[in-house]
Order: structure tokens, then C-alpha cells, then sequence
């Protein structure tokens, strides 16, 4: 009997036992085990989330990029279509056809040198006369690009005054919205044609000279500059 109640009381002291430093590791490793599964669970689904974000927009950004591809060339084949279309019209022996290609000559081709270029030599070569009034009437309102340098523009007024047997009269910013340039031109017979503009930068003060051919407000390099024409 003492011997079970030695071992019963052995047994008591032994689950009143204080914990010791082991015991505290234990417990404290258990919740820190639990407090990094749940870290890692949480860094695992936002790496997750972030690539599956990332990839999206990639694929976004790549049909994008496709569909601005098919979009560009869609048109150039769009502009392929009405320049054909255009020269066709362009050497046609029906003059209604002519002149309904010297109408629309700008707004179809983008390089406006070369459309003005056309113009000129259909202005002073066509067989047709209503076909050369045509021509001159697209060219006798010219707009110039008011993005370009003062010396870009002068060569593109005397690019069509030596191309078209033409001359500069008048040149100012354009009517409309755009900051462009207009140059008001006239025919000159052949042979007559004035010597090559020379364009400055003045003021309304600056005296005219007898070689002055204009002077007014233009856009240079798109900024509004008072420009004085002459020869």
C-alpha cells in the first residue's frame, strides 16, 4: 500500500511540474512553425498573383502591338489601292477623269512634293485646258508645313515656283486651325519665271526694299514669326 501511494504522489508532482526551457521551445516552435506556413502561403500567392498580372499585360501589350501592326497595314495597303487607283485616272485619256485625279492629288498621296510636283507638270503640260485650270487652281493655294525650319520652307516656295512656272505673292499663316503656312502663287510665263525667294525673320518696322515680294506673320519651326520674302 505505501508503495502505491509513493507512486501515486511521484505521478502528481510530475504533472504539476513547472515547464521548463524545453517545454517553452516547444510551444513557441509550434506557433512560429505555424506563423511561417502562413508567410509562406501569403508570399506564395502574391508571387502568384503578380506573375499571372505581369503575363497579362504582356499579352495585352502584345495584341496591341499586333492589332496597331495589322491596323498599319491595312492602311498602306488601303493607300496602295487609291494611288493605283489615282494614276490611272492620272493617264486616262478622258479629261473628266484627269481632273477628278488633280481634285483629289493631295489628299491621296502623302508626299506633297511629289503631289505638287504632278500638279505642276500637268499645269503647264496637259492637252486638256480645263485640266491644266485645275491643276493651277490646287497649286495657287499651297499649304507649307509651319513645323519646318524658316530655310526648309524656303526651299519648298521655291520648289514650286521653279517647278510650276509659278510665283509666291502672298504667304501667311493659314486660315484654318492648323499652324501651316499658305502661299498664294500666281502663273508666270514661261521664260518670265522671278529669281529664287530668300525668307528672313523681321518685324513690321524693318523698311521694304524694292526686292521685298511679301511680308506678313508665319509659323516657323511653329512658332509665330514676322517673315519678310525677297528676291
Amino acid at each position: 500500500m505505501r508503495s502505491a501511494a509513493r507512486l501515486l504522489a511521484v505521478r502528481r508532482r510530475a504533472e504539476v511540474r513547472p515547464k521548463d526551457a524545453w517545454d517553452k521551445a516547444a510551444v513557441l516552435s509550434s506557433f512560429l512553425s505555424s506563423v511561417v506556413i502562413a508567410l509562406v502561403g501569403i508570399a506564395v500567392s502574391y508571387w502568384a498573383h503578380k506573375t499571372q498580372l505581369e503575363t497579362n499585360i504582356a499579352i495585352q501589350q502584345a495584341q496591341e502591338r499586333v492589332t496597331r501592326y495589322t491596323s498599319d497595314r491595312d492602311a498602306r495597303l488601303q493607300q496602295g489601292r487609291f494611288t493605283t487607283d489615282l494614276l490611272t485616272h492620272l493617264l486616262s485619256s478622258d479629261p473628266a477623269h484627269r481632273r477628278i485625279a488633280v481634285i483629289v492629288l493631295r489628299k491621296v498621296v502623302d508626299d506633297q512634293r511629289m503631289a505638287d510636283s504632278i500638279l505642276a507638270v500637268l499645269a503647264r503640260g496637259d492637252i486638256d485646258p480645263d485640266v491644266r485650270t485645275a491643276a493651277f487652281d490646287q497649286l495657287q493655294h499651297t499649304l507649307v508645313d509651319g513645323a519646318q525650319t524658316l530655310s526648309e520652307q524656303q526651299n519648298a516656295l521655291n520648289f514650286l515656283e521653279q517647278r510650276g512656272f509659278l510665283k509666291v505673292v502672298s504667304y501667311a499663316k493659314s486660315s484654318d486651325s492648323t499652324k501651316n503656312n499658305e502661299a498664294r502663287l500666281e502663273a508666270v510665263p514661261f521664260g518670265q519665271q522671278p529669281g529664287p525667294l530668300t525668307l528672313q525673320v523681321g518685324d513690321v518696322s524693318t523698311p521694304k526694299k524694292p526686292t521685298e515680294a511679301f511680308r506678313g506673320t508665319v509659323f516657323v519651326e511653329s512658332a509665330e514669326k514676322f517673315v519678310i520674302g525677297s528676291r
